[in-house]
């Protein structure tokens, strides 16, 4: 989870702006995010469960807590002191559920791969290729830390009349996630996940085999939420946020 562009500017006037930047900030929001995905067509769908998968320090469980205020959420989260941060942040607001787990397409343990210092957010699943470590100078260590992976379906059930949204930030661990909850994905409504354009992890999935998983629950691609350049000079796009929607034209 790098940092990437502005995708949607803010239409408040300015000193307004940076007052409600400030509010947002203190009660754990960030504004680019808010910005993101503050949208008239996503607030429409009117969530009632919202799966954060890859939950890091609990910014976009705050963030869609203020969305979508009666949604039931649940926020995975694997690395210790993220989980500790969600917690932390978290622990006041009602109806958030928080599972210190990776999802993947087993219950157990398996190596997670560190991101570095100041790359922590980077870890993942599968060990960081050397492209990664290219493009970010800095990123991945060879340390790896035991943590618990669950089957999705082994921890969520849609229930009838519920409507779900799934933000996915999983660095590279999107097919081994949505393996592992085929059930829970053949009934979610819409899906915001973060696609490398090109491998940035070892054996992770590219746009288009993703697109083809997706298409295979029934989701068609719905457009891109926000993307990120390379830092070097090329300007190409390394990542995006891609959603995908179920019965598009079916509003």
């Amino acid at each position: 989870m790098l940092n990437k562009i502005y995708s949607t500017a803010s239409k408040l006037t300015h000193p307004r702006k940076l007052l409600r930047e400030r509010q947002l900030r203190k009660a754990g929001i960030s504004p680019h995010d808010l910005y993101t995905y503050n949208l008239p067509w996503l607030i429409a769908r009117n969530f009632n469960v919202v799966l954060d998968i890859g939950a890091a320090r609990g910014t976009h469980a705050l963030l869609f807590r203020r969305l979508f205020p009666n949604a039931r959420i649940l926020a995975f989260e694997p690395l210790p002191e993220n989980f500790a941060e969600l917690t932390r942040r978290t622990s006041g607001q009602p109806n958030i559920e928080r599972h210190q787990c990776a999802l993947s397409d087993q219950d157990g343990l398996m190596d997670f791969h560190l991101g570095g210092a100041d790359y922590a957010d980077s870890s993942s699943l599968l060990p960081m290729s050397q492209n990664h470590r290219k493009l970010w100078p800095g990123s991945g260590t060879d340390q790896c830390i035991k943590v618990q992976t669950r089957c999705l379906d082994s921890l969520f059930e849609v229930g009838r009349n519920e409507r779900v949204f799934v933000k996915m930030d999983v660095q590279g661990g999107e097919i081994m996630a949505i393996n592992g909850g085929k059930k829970a994905f053949s009934a979610v409504d819409t899906v915001v996940v973060e696609v490398s354009m090109r491998p940035l992890y070892t054996g992770s999935p590219t746009f288009h085999v993703l697109y083809e998983k997706m298409y295979s629950f029934g989701f068609q691609y719905a457009g891109i939420l926000e993307q990120m350049f390379s830092p070097d000079r090329s300007g190409e796009v390394i990542q995006s946020d891609v959603i995908f929607r179920r019965g598009i034209g079916n509003i």
